[in-house]
């Protein structure tokens, strides 16, 4: 994770246009330096070129999931990852976390409870 106690730079991927454009918004207000993507192919290719602190993504993506797209980076990038889907059953937070995500946040999801599972996951791999 970055230096600074604030400043995250995270890949946010999310297909529908409006849901990543407000809250990319909402965590550049954060403080955080946001990139998104639309697809997991997109996605793997930032993830690729760059270095992120965090990785929010969707699950359901229009040329994957958001589990299969953990598995495509982890070789190469060991940020850890929020889960931000609508599947919100006890089985579908259990499928994400075994996947490779550190945390699973049913949408819709309030700035507040963004910002919480963001320092969750902060604190969790600060600690190890």
């Amino acid at each position: 994770m970055s230096d600074d106690s604030s400043l995250l730079s995270i890949l946010f991927v999310e297909d529908h246009a409006d849901t990543a454009r407000v809250i990319a918004q909402l965590l550049e207000t954060m403080g955080h330096e946001v990139q998104t993507a639309s697809s997991v192919e997109d996605a793997v290719k930032i993830v690729i070129e760059g270095r992120f602190d965090l990785i929010i993504s969707d699950v359901g993506l229009p040329d994957g999931s958001g589990v299969g797209l953990i598995h495509g980076i982890r070789p190469f990038c060991d940020a850890p990852a929020i889960a931000l889907t609508a599947y919100s059953s006890e089985e579908d937070a259990a499928r994400c976390l075994r996947a490779g995500f550190d945390l699973h946040l049913a949408k819709p999801a309030s700035p507040a409870g963004l910002r919480e599972a963001i320092e969750t996951v902060r604190r969790a791999r600060s600690s190890d």
